[in-house]
């Protein structure tokens, strides 16, 4: 199976996983990312993985 990256497909999750108000559910929201990362830049408090 080929990735979007291969045939452009958008690589977003589709619309049939949208809830009754039209957001994506599962996906991760941009004000989650970015108070991660503003806790990361003010405090100093990353989330990493060790891999």
């Amino acid at each position: 199976m080929q990735s979007g990256a291969d045939n452009g497909t958008p690589l977003a999750p589709a619309a049939d996983y949208v809830d009754q108000n039209g957001k994506f559910v599962g996906f991760i929201g941009w004000n989650l990312c970015v108070a991660q990362i503003m806790e990361g830049v003010l405090f100093d408090r990353w989330i990493l993985l060790d891999l």
